[in-house]
Protein backbone atom coordinates (compact mmCIF):
# COMPACT_ATOMS: atom_id res chain seq x y z
CA UNK A 1 0.00 0.00 0.00
CA UNK A 2 3.13 2.44 0.12
CA UNK A 3 2.54 2.57 4.36
CA UNK A 4 6.07 3.14 5.70
CA UNK A 5 6.99 1.75 9.57
CA UNK A 6 9.46 0.64 11.90
CA UNK A 7 10.68 -2.71 12.40
CA UNK A 8 12.94 -4.77 15.16
CA UNK A 9 10.73 -3.42 17.73
CA UNK A 10 9.69 -5.26 20.88
CA UNK A 11 6.04 -6.96 20.40
CA UNK A 12 2.93 -5.15 21.20
CA UNK A 13 2.89 -6.22 25.40
CA UNK A 14 5.92 -4.62 25.34
CA UNK A 15 4.52 -0.43 24.21
CA UNK A 16 1.24 -2.19 26.44
CA UNK A 17 3.56 -2.03 29.62
CA UNK A 18 4.95 0.76 28.61
CA UNK A 19 1.49 2.86 28.50
CA UNK A 20 0.46 1.18 31.39
CA UNK A 21 3.42 2.32 33.77
CA UNK A 22 5.41 5.31 32.34
CA UNK A 23 2.88 7.06 30.95
CA UNK A 24 4.18 10.91 30.32
CA UNK A 25 0.36 12.67 31.09
CA UNK A 26 0.00 11.55 34.64
CA UNK A 27 2.08 14.24 35.84
CA UNK A 28 0.34 17.22 34.66
CA UNK A 29 -1.38 18.72 37.27
CA UNK A 30 -3.43 22.40 37.21
CA UNK A 31 -4.55 24.51 33.62
CA UNK A 32 -3.53 23.28 30.72
CA UNK A 33 -1.03 25.05 28.59
CA UNK A 34 -2.24 27.52 26.39
CA UNK A 35 -1.01 25.16 23.04
CA UNK A 36 -2.89 22.48 24.36
CA UNK A 37 -6.06 24.35 24.73
CA UNK A 38 -5.58 25.51 21.23
CA UNK A 39 -4.73 22.18 20.01
CA UNK A 40 -7.87 20.58 21.48
CA UNK A 41 -10.24 23.18 20.40
CA UNK A 42 -8.82 22.91 16.82
CA UNK A 43 -9.51 19.12 16.87
CA UNK A 44 -13.12 19.46 17.87
CA UNK A 45 -14.14 22.25 15.86
CA UNK A 46 -12.94 19.95 12.77
CA UNK A 47 -14.57 17.07 14.58
CA UNK A 48 -18.61 19.13 15.12
CA UNK A 49 -19.86 19.61 11.57
CA UNK A 50 -19.78 15.87 10.83
CA UNK A 51 -20.45 15.00 14.65
CA UNK A 52 -23.65 17.20 14.06
CA UNK A 53 -24.26 15.65 10.39
CA UNK A 54 -24.37 12.03 11.57
CA UNK A 55 -27.90 10.51 12.54
CA UNK A 56 -27.00 10.57 16.58
CA UNK A 57 -26.12 14.32 16.20
CA UNK A 58 -24.92 15.66 19.54
CA UNK A 59 -27.21 12.51 21.36
CA UNK A 60 -23.63 10.44 20.20
CA UNK A 61 -22.18 8.21 22.41
CA UNK A 62 -18.71 9.44 21.74
CA UNK A 63 -15.70 7.37 23.25
CA UNK A 64 -12.05 8.54 23.05
CA UNK A 65 -9.04 6.09 22.67
CA UNK A 66 -5.77 6.82 24.29
CA UNK A 67 -7.66 9.82 26.25
CA UNK A 68 -4.96 10.45 28.73
CA UNK A 69 -6.80 12.34 31.80
CA UNK A 70 -9.77 12.82 30.07
CA UNK A 71 -9.67 17.04 29.37
CA UNK A 72 -10.32 16.90 25.59
CA UNK A 73 -13.56 14.79 26.55
CA UNK A 74 -14.09 17.36 29.26
CA UNK A 75 -13.65 20.02 26.53
CA UNK A 76 -16.14 18.37 24.14
CA UNK A 77 -18.52 17.67 26.83
CA UNK A 78 -18.65 21.58 27.28
CA UNK A 79 -19.66 21.81 23.87
CA UNK A 80 -22.74 20.02 24.37
CA UNK A 81 -21.49 16.35 23.72
CA UNK A 82 -23.14 14.65 26.88
CA UNK A 83 -22.27 10.46 26.61
CA UNK A 84 -19.05 10.97 26.67
CA UNK A 85 -15.67 7.96 27.60
CA UNK A 86 -12.44 7.25 27.21
CA UNK A 87 -9.65 4.00 27.16
CA UNK A 88 -6.30 4.70 28.28
CA UNK A 89 -3.46 1.89 29.21
CA UNK A 90 -2.84 4.06 32.40
CA UNK A 91 -4.68 3.55 35.66
CA UNK A 92 -3.53 6.72 37.04
CA UNK A 93 -4.54 8.43 34.44
CA UNK A 94 -8.28 6.84 34.48
CA UNK A 95 -8.42 7.77 37.97
CA UNK A 96 -7.49 11.30 37.17
CA UNK A 97 -10.16 11.66 34.30
CA UNK A 98 -12.74 10.83 36.74
CA UNK A 99 -11.92 12.72 39.95
CA UNK A 100 -10.36 16.03 37.83
CA UNK A 101 -13.26 16.03 35.01
CA UNK A 102 -15.72 13.42 36.02
CA UNK A 103 -14.98 11.57 32.70
CA UNK A 104 -15.56 7.52 33.09
CA UNK A 105 -12.14 5.87 31.58
CA UNK A 106 -11.88 1.88 31.11
CA UNK A 107 -8.48 1.14 31.69
CA UNK A 108 -7.06 -0.78 28.52
CA UNK A 109 -5.99 -1.15 24.84
CA UNK A 110 -6.69 -2.42 21.43
CA UNK A 111 -5.26 -6.10 22.04
CA UNK A 112 -8.11 -6.43 25.02
CA UNK A 113 -11.04 -4.98 22.89
CA UNK A 114 -13.19 -2.17 23.43
CA UNK A 115 -15.79 -2.17 25.75
CA UNK A 116 -19.46 -1.23 25.10
CA UNK A 117 -20.65 0.11 21.62
CA UNK A 118 -20.56 3.70 20.42
CA UNK A 119 -21.39 6.08 18.13
CA UNK A 120 -18.01 7.84 17.38
CA UNK A 121 -14.69 7.02 18.53
CA UNK A 122 -12.00 8.87 18.60
CA UNK A 123 -8.08 8.22 17.92
CA UNK A 124 -5.83 11.20 17.95
CA UNK A 125 -2.50 10.42 18.20
CA UNK A 126 -2.84 6.68 18.60
CA UNK A 127 -2.56 4.70 15.44
CA UNK A 128 1.14 5.88 14.98
CA UNK A 129 2.00 4.06 18.22
CA UNK A 130 0.50 0.73 17.54
CA UNK A 131 2.50 -2.79 16.14
CA UNK A 132 -0.68 -3.87 14.42
CA UNK A 133 -2.72 -1.10 12.87
CA UNK A 134 -5.60 -3.36 11.55
CA UNK A 135 -6.14 -5.04 14.94
CA UNK A 136 -6.90 -1.71 16.24
CA UNK A 137 -9.37 -0.71 13.25
CA UNK A 138 -11.14 -4.02 13.35
CA UNK A 139 -11.62 -3.53 17.25
CA UNK A 140 -12.82 -0.13 16.48
CA UNK A 141 -15.06 -1.32 13.74
CA UNK A 142 -16.70 -4.21 16.15
CA UNK A 143 -17.48 -1.13 18.94
CA UNK A 144 -19.12 0.96 16.82
CA UNK A 145 -22.93 0.82 16.17
CA UNK A 146 -24.55 0.20 12.88
CA UNK A 147 -23.22 3.43 10.85
CA UNK A 148 -20.71 4.67 13.55
CA UNK A 149 -18.20 6.38 12.51
CA UNK A 150 -14.39 6.94 13.55
CA UNK A 151 -12.64 10.58 13.77
CA UNK A 152 -8.72 9.39 13.37
CA UNK A 153 -5.87 12.05 13.24
CA UNK A 154 -2.14 10.72 12.91
CA UNK A 155 1.32 13.04 12.00
CA UNK A 156 1.85 13.61 8.25
CA UNK A 157 4.69 11.42 7.12
CA UNK A 158 4.55 13.72 3.30
CA UNK A 159 5.42 16.63 5.62
CA UNK A 160 7.88 15.87 8.40
CA UNK A 161 10.66 17.37 7.24
CA UNK A 162 8.58 20.86 7.32
CA UNK A 163 8.43 20.79 11.05
CA UNK A 164 11.47 21.91 12.83
CA UNK A 165 11.66 19.75 16.08
CA UNK A 166 14.81 17.98 17.22
CA UNK A 167 16.52 16.33 14.66
CA UNK A 168 15.17 12.44 13.95
CA UNK A 169 12.06 13.51 16.90
CA UNK A 170 9.91 11.72 14.05
CA UNK A 171 11.54 8.35 14.85
CA UNK A 172 10.24 8.43 18.84
CA UNK A 173 10.82 4.92 20.15
CA UNK A 174 7.13 5.57 20.48
CA UNK A 175 6.41 6.01 17.21
CA UNK A 176 6.21 3.03 14.66
CA UNK A 177 3.43 3.68 11.43
CA UNK A 178 4.09 6.57 9.66
CA UNK A 179 1.10 7.91 7.24
CA UNK A 180 0.14 9.74 4.63
CA UNK A 181 -3.38 11.01 3.49
CA UNK A 182 -3.52 8.16 0.80
CA UNK A 183 -2.02 5.63 3.32
CA UNK A 184 -3.92 6.25 5.68
CA UNK A 185 -7.63 6.14 3.62
CA UNK A 186 -6.41 2.45 2.23
CA UNK A 187 -5.92 1.47 5.74
CA UNK A 188 -9.85 2.02 6.80
CA UNK A 189 -11.39 1.30 3.46
CA UNK A 190 -9.23 -2.31 3.77
CA UNK A 191 -10.90 -2.47 6.97
CA UNK A 192 -14.34 -2.16 6.00
CA UNK A 193 -15.03 1.59 6.44
CA UNK A 194 -15.87 3.94 4.06
CA UNK A 195 -14.56 7.76 3.69
CA UNK A 196 -16.42 10.73 4.87
CA UNK A 197 -13.61 13.06 4.41
CA UNK A 198 -9.64 12.74 4.98
CA UNK A 199 -7.85 16.11 5.08
CA UNK A 200 -4.43 17.53 6.32
CA UNK A 201 -4.10 20.46 9.23
CA UNK A 202 -1.46 21.88 11.42
CA UNK A 203 -1.85 22.02 14.68
CA UNK A 204 -0.75 24.03 17.62
CA UNK A 205 2.15 22.67 19.53
CA UNK A 206 4.59 24.28 22.11
CA UNK A 207 7.30 27.38 21.03
CA UNK A 208 3.90 28.74 19.14
CA UNK A 209 4.84 26.44 16.00
CA UNK A 210 2.59 24.66 14.24
CA UNK A 211 2.93 20.26 13.71
CA UNK A 212 1.60 18.65 10.35
CA UNK A 213 -1.14 16.00 10.74
CA UNK A 214 -3.15 14.20 8.57
CA UNK A 215 -6.97 13.66 10.01
CA UNK A 216 -9.84 11.84 8.44
CA UNK A 217 -13.66 11.11 9.72
CA UNK A 218 -14.60 7.20 8.02
CA UNK A 219 -17.97 5.41 8.60
CA UNK A 220 -18.19 1.59 9.28
CA UNK A 221 -19.60 -0.02 6.09
CA UNK A 222 -22.24 -2.95 6.40
CA UNK A 223 -19.37 -5.19 4.47
CA UNK A 224 -16.01 -5.72 4.62
CA UNK A 225 -14.05 -4.83 1.45
CA UNK A 226 -11.39 -7.23 0.00
CA UNK A 227 -7.98 -6.76 1.59
CA UNK A 228 -6.49 -6.80 -1.96
CA UNK A 229 -6.31 -3.48 -3.30
CA UNK A 230 -4.84 -2.83 -7.31
CA UNK A 231 -4.71 0.71 -6.82
CA UNK A 232 -1.14 1.43 -6.93
CA UNK A 233 0.89 1.92 -4.05
CA UNK A 234 1.86 5.83 -2.31
CA UNK A 235 5.03 6.45 -3.01
CA UNK A 236 4.72 9.80 -1.28
CA UNK A 237 5.70 8.43 2.46
CA UNK A 238 9.08 6.65 1.41
CA UNK A 239 9.84 9.66 -0.95
CA UNK A 240 9.35 12.35 2.07
CA UNK A 241 11.25 9.72 4.85
CA UNK A 242 14.47 10.08 2.94
CA UNK A 243 14.07 13.62 3.25
CA UNK A 244 13.43 13.99 6.15
CA UNK A 245 16.37 11.64 7.27
CA UNK A 246 18.91 13.89 4.86
CA UNK A 247 17.26 16.80 6.38
CA UNK A 248 17.85 15.33 9.64
CA UNK A 249 20.96 14.36 9.67
CA UNK A 250 22.71 17.69 8.17
CA UNK A 251 20.54 19.15 11.73
CA UNK A 252 22.75 16.65 13.62
CA UNK A 253 26.14 18.32 12.98
CA UNK A 254 26.07 20.78 15.09
CA UNK A 255 24.26 19.01 18.00
CA UNK A 256 27.41 16.44 17.48
CA UNK A 257 29.51 18.97 17.75
CA UNK A 258 28.44 20.22 21.23
CA UNK A 259 27.95 16.84 22.69
CA UNK A 260 31.78 16.19 21.22
CA UNK A 261 32.98 19.80 23.17
CA UNK A 262 31.32 18.39 26.65
CA UNK A 263 32.82 14.87 26.46
CA UNK A 264 35.90 16.01 25.57
CA UNK A 265 36.34 18.35 28.15
CA UNK A 266 35.48 15.45 31.02
CA UNK A 267 34.16 18.19 32.96
CA UNK A 268 31.10 16.87 34.96
CA UNK A 269 27.58 16.88 33.59
CA UNK A 270 23.97 16.98 34.14
CA UNK A 271 21.41 16.18 31.92
CA UNK A 272 18.15 17.95 32.15
CA UNK A 273 15.44 16.21 29.73
CA UNK A 274 15.42 11.97 29.56
CA UNK A 275 13.15 12.00 26.20
CA UNK A 276 14.21 10.82 22.83
CA UNK A 277 16.49 13.08 22.29
CA UNK A 278 19.03 12.51 25.02
CA UNK A 279 18.18 8.46 24.77
CA UNK A 280 19.29 8.70 20.88
CA UNK A 281 22.40 11.06 21.54
CA UNK A 282 23.00 8.40 24.42
CA UNK A 283 23.74 5.92 21.91
CA UNK A 284 24.14 7.85 18.44
CA UNK A 285 26.51 10.65 19.32
CA UNK A 286 29.57 11.72 21.68
CA UNK A 287 27.20 12.44 24.51
CA UNK A 288 27.37 8.36 25.71
CA UNK A 289 30.86 9.02 26.38
CA UNK A 290 30.48 12.50 28.77
CA UNK A 291 30.99 12.76 32.22
CA UNK A 292 27.15 12.32 33.36
CA UNK A 293 26.75 12.36 37.12
CA UNK A 294 22.87 12.60 36.67
CA UNK A 295 19.61 12.67 34.69
CA UNK A 296 16.76 15.14 35.66
CA UNK A 297 13.22 15.19 34.27
CA UNK A 298 9.73 16.71 34.93
CA UNK A 299 7.75 12.71 34.63
CA UNK A 300 7.38 11.13 38.08
CA UNK A 301 7.35 7.71 36.75
CA UNK A 302 10.59 8.62 35.62
CA UNK A 303 12.02 9.37 38.89
CA UNK A 304 14.26 6.33 40.89
CA UNK A 305 15.02 4.99 37.12
CA UNK A 306 18.18 4.57 35.91
CA UNK A 307 19.95 5.72 32.76
CA UNK A 308 23.82 4.31 31.78
CA UNK A 309 23.81 3.63 35.46
CA UNK A 310 22.54 7.09 36.97
CA UNK A 311 19.21 7.76 38.64
CA UNK A 312 17.21 9.88 37.12
CA UNK A 313 16.07 12.90 39.93
CA UNK A 314 12.85 14.98 40.04
CA UNK A 315 13.60 18.67 39.31
CA UNK A 316 13.68 19.87 42.71
CA UNK A 317 16.50 17.41 43.19
CA UNK A 318 18.87 19.16 40.84
CA UNK A 319 22.31 18.79 41.97
CA UNK A 320 23.55 21.93 43.89
CA UNK A 321 27.04 21.38 42.53
CA UNK A 322 29.39 22.93 39.77
CA UNK A 323 28.84 20.26 36.93
CA UNK A 324 27.75 21.78 33.66
CA UNK A 325 24.21 21.36 32.62
CA UNK A 326 23.57 20.44 29.53
CA UNK A 327 19.17 21.08 28.43
CA UNK A 328 18.76 18.47 26.69
CA UNK A 329 16.10 20.23 24.34
CA UNK A 330 15.53 21.65 20.81
CA UNK A 331 13.42 24.84 20.44
CA UNK A 332 12.74 24.97 24.15
CA UNK A 333 16.18 24.91 25.12
CA UNK A 334 17.22 28.83 25.36
CA UNK A 335 14.25 29.12 27.18
CA UNK A 336 14.49 26.44 29.72
CA UNK A 337 18.18 27.56 29.86
CA UNK A 338 17.49 30.99 30.91
CA UNK A 339 14.79 29.77 33.48
CA UNK A 340 17.50 27.59 34.98
CA UNK A 341 19.98 30.31 35.53
CA UNK A 342 17.99 31.72 38.42
CA UNK A 343 17.87 28.27 40.39
CA UNK A 344 21.45 27.53 40.51
CA UNK A 345 24.26 29.01 41.53
CA UNK A 346 26.12 31.89 39.82
CA UNK A 347 28.65 31.75 37.23
CA UNK A 348 27.23 27.05 36.84
CA UNK A 349 27.38 26.50 33.10
CA UNK A 350 24.42 25.56 31.13
CA UNK A 351 24.48 24.54 27.46
CA UNK A 352 21.08 24.17 24.91
CA UNK A 353 21.50 22.96 21.46
CA UNK A 354 21.30 24.57 18.13
CA UNK A 355 20.68 23.25 15.08
CA UNK A 356 21.77 23.94 11.31
CA UNK A 357 19.08 24.81 9.62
Amino acid sequence: CGGCFADQIPPQSEFDRYYREASKYEGHEGTLPAHVVARFEEEIEDLLPHLDAAVAGRSAAVLEVGCATGEWLAMLRSRGIASVRGLDPSPICAERAATRHRVPVDVGDFARGIPGEFDWIVAIAVLEHVVDVDVSIDAVRRALRPGGRVFVEVPDASRFALHRDAPFQEFSVEHINYFTAATLERLFARRGFEKVVVGSRERSESRGSRVPVVYGVFERSDEVVPTHDATAPDRVASAAIRDYVEISSARDVSIEETCREIADSGRPLTVWGTGTLTLRLLRSSSLGRANIHAFVDGNPRYHGRNIVGRTILAPDELPDDDSDLLVASIGQGAAIGEALRTRVRPGRRIVWFTTNE
